[in-house]
């Protein structure tokens, strides 16, 4: 039986690449996700070509806004402050080192290696005849007889050679031999197999052998490398695919399941479920109780020391995320009203403003300067974006209670919170003039983002508004939309941070199709993302003179096929701000189902009657079927030739009429 043996790996030609496979399994799929994320901010940040609304305004918390989007988002510390990008650093400066071992270390042979071609210096494909001849020659030369006197090192080195020449030998045409040349790789059968340990020559020998060293190896391989892979892989079953962790998707699942339909959904209802999310418990250490206080204080505009404050806006800078989730699931269920609340929910707390009893002036409560709900007068009648910036410095301080000074400021930043102008939105279907039933189609919705402060409609040129079908375009419908800038979150709300991670989940528009018949879903929730948004830098002539309009495209696929039925039914498409309030629109939208159009029958593609003394004919006439008889063959043929004359007679005949014409 053949011996094994276990030895440390001495010349380095083992370990090497054991930590080089492991640092690649960890390195790639990590940088990867690393370039993606960088990739997406990068491509956020290039196309997103409006300035950003600066303010002097300060809210109370601004310290503690400015620490946690500063940790996320700004940048600051990029190298030492991103600890993934500092774990890239090392892993593939380590990388590469142990790639440079690897192609400086030169490798050793294995002694037990067979080769019996290589032993008698000849081609694998010599034939017996030459293998024959060779060792003759081989033995005469190498036989201890045949040699004269040698030092006893030189006749042991002989020895071997010729042992090994005859072992070669007989590998290559002794049955026996060869036989077990071809099942083992050695002419005496197994032979003892070496393996080498993973452990690097440095720890085993030479000043740094230590049991601490080797323990410490052998404590990342053994235990550190599972602890990873089992923590990842529990990560990946205890999350959905959206990235909501499964305990939180349950607990908004049972909600909508359980709900009572009549009791109302409002904000605190939201706060209230979205406290329960295993994510905050998880980041905070607290309870939902003391979640949802925290999440009620933001709602308020209470503030805290700076210790809870920041604790505060750690769990409100998660919401989004749950609330995005929760939208998703309510989708699923088809419920509207819990969309809709759940996203109205956000923006209240992102803006910091408790709807309750205030519902009139909350579009108000968002700009710069307006810190409470008593400093809005009742005495002047404006409670919207756009009013307010019809009127002026010193009627917008009066209104909000501020300053004069800083009343250019408020309008400057009213002026800048975008809204929605709807162009034409029409269901569609690549390739057809109509709606079909049972048809893959989606609504193609041309729009403005504009400026509350421009008012009246934009002067569009219908080019603008019209989509050329190309080959591209009937390929993928929409290819259009992704080549539009990101949309940004413009101005930012002073009581929120924004930071990179949820970003995703702030800018632009959720876009919900319901139908008018029972009120709700006919498709998942979708995100208006992509758009321009230099419309807020026009001025009110430039704006409606449409010169310098940008007109946005929006694409809404449908997961569903068209109705089977023609006819006519009715829905609503409601645009909801993410961050903003008063930003939101909703249009009624008909979907008229139309049997495909008729194509007109030509006369080209006619299949004429079988001649009567053809197969085909044969078979019509069993049929009762009409044939074409040997007179009506003369007939047609009479007529072509007919035909053919006429043609060369008129052969001579100037027929650009339309040419005369033009001279004339």
């Amino acid at each position: 039986m053949a011996r094994v043996e276990y030895d440390y790996d001495e010349s380095a030609e083992t370990w090497p690449y054991f930590v080089i496979t492991l640092l690649a399994v960890v390195l790639i799929p990590t940088t990867i996700s690393y370039v993606n994320k960088i990739w997406s901010r990068s491509s956020s940040g290039r196309k997103a070509q409006v300035k950003k609304y600066a303010t002097t305004f300060k809210a109370s918390n601004h310290d503690q806004v400015s620490q946690l989007t500063g940790s996320k988002g700004s940048g600051k510390h990029f190298l030492f402050g991103d600890k993934t990008l500092l774990f890239l650093i090392v892993g593939w400066s380590l990388f590469l080192y142990v790639g440079y071992v690897i192609h400086t270390t030169e490798l050793v042979a294995d002694a037990n290696v067979f080769d019996p071609w290589e032993i008698l210096n000849i081609d694998s494909s010599a034939t017996e005849k030459q293998i024959k001849s060779v060792y003759r020659k081989l033995s005469l030369k190498f036989h201890p007889d045949k040699l004269g006197s040698l030092s006893d090192d030189e006749k042991e080195e002989v020895e071997t050679k010729f042992v090994l020449i005859n072992k070669a030998y007989k590998a290559l045409t002794d049955e026996i031999t060869k036989e077990n040349f071809l099942k083992y790789g050695h002419p005496d059968g197994p032979q003892s197999v070496t393996h080498g340990i993973a452990l690097p020559k440095f720890l085993v020998d030479g000043n740094f052998a230590s049991p601490v060293l080797v323990f410490i190896y052998i404590s990342m391989i053994a235990i550190a490398l599972p602890f990873v892979v089992a923590k990842w892989w529990d990560n990946v079953r205890s999350h959905t695919r959206h990235g909501l962790h499964i305990k939180t998707a349950a607990a908004f699942s049972s909600y909508i399941i359980n709900n009572n339909p009549a009791k109302l959904i409002n904000t605190e209802t939201i706060i209230e479920l979205i406290s329960k999310a295993e994510e905050l418990k998880s980041a905070t250490n607290l309870s939902s109780e003391e979640i949802e206080e925290l999440l009620l204080a933001q709602l308020n505009r209470v503030f805290f020391d700076s210790k809870k404050e920041l604790q505060k806006l750690k769990v409100v800078s998660l919401v989004p995320k749950l609330i995005n989730g929760l939208v998703d699931i309510a989708a699923t269920f088809r419920n509207s009203e819990l969309c809709v609340k759940a996203i109205e929910a956000q923006r209240y707390l992102i803006q910091a403003v408790n709807p309750t009893g205030c519902s009139d002036i909350e579009q108000l409560l968002q700009l710069p300067f307006v810190e409470k709900k008593d400093q809005v007068s009742k005495k002047v009648p404006v409670h919207t974006l756009g009013k307010l910036t019809t009127i002026s410095d010193g009627e917008i301080a009066d209104l909000v209670g501020i300053d004069k000074k800083n009343a250019a400021e408020v309008r400057s930043v009213a002026s800048s919170i975008p809204v929605i102008k709807v162009l034409k939105a029409e269901f569609k279907i690549p390739g057809e003039s109509v709606v079909t039933p049972q048809s893959n189609a989606h609504i193609a919705v041309k729009l403005l983002i504009k400026s509350p402060a421009q008012k009246g409609l934009a002067k569009v040129d219908d080019e603008k508004l019209e989509e050329k079908e190309t080959f591209e375009s009937l390929r993928d419908p929409f290819s259009i939309v992704q080549d539009q800038p990101v949309l940004a979150c413009l101005p930012e709300s002073p009581y929120f941070p924004v930071t990179v991670e949820n970003s995703e989940y702030i800018n632009g528009w959720a876009v919900l199709l319901t139908v008018q018949r029972d009120g709700k879903l006919a498709d998942s929730v979708d995100l208006l993302t992509r758009g321009s948004l230099s419309n807020l830098e026009l001025s009110q002539k430039a704006y409606s003179d449409g010169e310098e309009v940008q007109v946005t495209t929006y694409k809404l696929k449908l997961n569903s096929p068209t109705p089977p039925t023609p006819g006519e039914y009715h829905f609503k498409l409601s645009f909801k701000s993410l961050s903003y309030l008063g930003s939101d629109l909703d249009i009624p939208l008909v979907m008229k189902v139309q049997e495909p159009p008729k194509v007109e029958d030509a006369g080209v593609y006619d299949i004429e009657d079988p001649e009567e003394d053809s197969i085909a004919g044969a078979m019509a006439t069993l049929r009762g079927e009409k044939v074409k008889t040997a007179d009506d063959y003369d007939d047609d043929s009479a007529s072509d030739e007919e035909d053919l004359e006429i043609e060369s007679d008129f052969t001579d005949i100037n027929t650009d009429t339309e040419d005369e014409d033009e001279d004339k």
